[in-house]
């Protein structure tokens, strides 16, 4: 999901599992927001999804409807090891997620997490989306993050709501990891993790 704020001169790129759910309902109903692209689409064989379009793909399809130029354009990254715990909690306790094989979505994270680092050799959970962007933020920094986005717009603060929470999770993400299954991640996510400043 993109979302384009034209008062302020914001574009949002949404990333996957970094609140973007909370930031894309905030700026759409507080700060004069709306969605680009409008609804998902096939442009010359190419999928440009509503919810996480990258920026690459709104310029490369003519979907910005003022110049680049003159748009901010800022997205968040979250630690790898966080996000994959959020996202086999999320795949495992939502079953109708239909991209997700079922034997999968009953794994325990310990055969999860190999099974899923196993399919790749060097990967990025965020490259696509901050390629091109002007702002990479933080999700570990959120809400303050935004607010400072906002406020070097000229945009009023807004009320930060959670939605999308990932409420299955009993523990914090580093209780998953046994040393060889961080050593998966630190393997295939690497480059993430030294891009963006993570560690364990």
């Amino acid at each position: 999901m993109a979302v384009c704020c034209p008062e302020y001169g914001l574009l949002f790129i949404g990333n996957m599992r970094t609140a973007s759910t909370a930031i894309e309902k905030a700026l759409l109903e507080q700060s004069g927001g709306y969605h680009l692209p409008a609804e998902r689409m096939t442009i010359d064989g190419e999928l440009v999804r509503r919810r996480h379009a990258t920026l690459p793909q709104l310029i490369r399809h003519n979907l910005l409807d003022r110049p680049r130029e003159g748009l901010h354009a800022f997205v968040v990254v979250r630690n790898p090891f966080d996000s994959l715990v959020s996202k086999w909690s999320k795949d495992r306790h939502r079953p109708n997620r239909q991209h997700t094989r079922t034997a999968m979505l009953q794994m325990d994270f310990d055969p999860w997490i190999r099974e899923w680092t196993g399919k790749r050799t060097v990967d990025s959970l965020h490259d696509q989306f901050v390629e091109g962007t002007d702002e990479v933020l933080r999700f570990e920094e959120l809400p303050e993050a935004l607010h400072s986005v906002l406020r070097n717009a000229g945009a009023p603060e807004i009320d930060f709501p959670v939605v999308n929470n990932t409420e299955e999770r009993q523990r914090e993400y580093r209780a998953y990891y046994t040393d060889e299954t961080r050593a998966m991640v630190e393997s295939v996510y690497g480059g993430d993790l030294e891009r963006y400043g993570y560690a364990f």
